[in-house]
């Protein structure tokens, strides 16, 4: 399979979030160029993609696949990168949804926004 069940839950479950409070999302290449625009259908403009550069906007999301969940790597637009590389950026959000292969972090707002 291209696609599992669990990364499209995942992005349907994200869609009802991320659309009720007009946020950006953050995900790998893949992602947001297939599966938060067909399976979470999240409107491409407010989509990311990932890098090792990425600062999250407050308020907003991050989806990660199987790809990156359980394989560790993730497809940036020119390079790959391992999930370890984004800790940084997670550990300073909340896993807010798991279903063991995608899961989804919220940006932890920061002081005066």
């Amino acid at each position: 399979k291209i696609v599992s069940e669990q990364e499209v839950l995942g992005a349907q479950w994200l869609h009802q979030k991320a659309l009720s409070s007009l946020a950006f999302v953050y995900a790998d290449a893949v992602s947001v160029s297939h599966h938060l625009t067909a399976y979470g259908m999240i409107p491409y403009e407010y989509l990311r993609t990932l890098s090792n550069f990425t600062r999250l906007d407050s308020g907003s999301y991050v989806y990660l696949r199987r790809l990156n969940v359980i394989d560790g790597i993730v497809l940036a637009r020119n390079q790959l990168l391992n999930t370890t590389e984004l800790s940084s950026l997670l550990n300073s959000s909340n896993k807010i949804y798991s279903n063991g292969e995608s899961e989804i972090y919220a940006s932890v707002p920061q002081d005066g926004s």
